[in-house]
């Protein structure tokens, strides 16, 4: 997952992965656990980061 923002760190990108592609059918459940919550931690650091900017 490729995550694109201002505020996500100094870089503004962020590369996660989630799983092989190869067991995406076989996992789907558990995959789309971990996307979700690997999107959750980083809506949160942008988030944190957002708020520490205004500071």
């Amino acid at each position: 997952m490729i995550v694109i923002a201002d505020k996500i760190n100094a870089s503004g990108l962020r590369i996660d992965s989630c799983g092989m592609v190869s067991e995406a059918e076989q996992k789907q459940q558990s995959l789309v656990q971990k996307i979700a919550q690997v999107l959750q931690t980083d809506l949160q650091q942008i988030f944190e980061n957002s708020r520490e900017a205004k500071n």
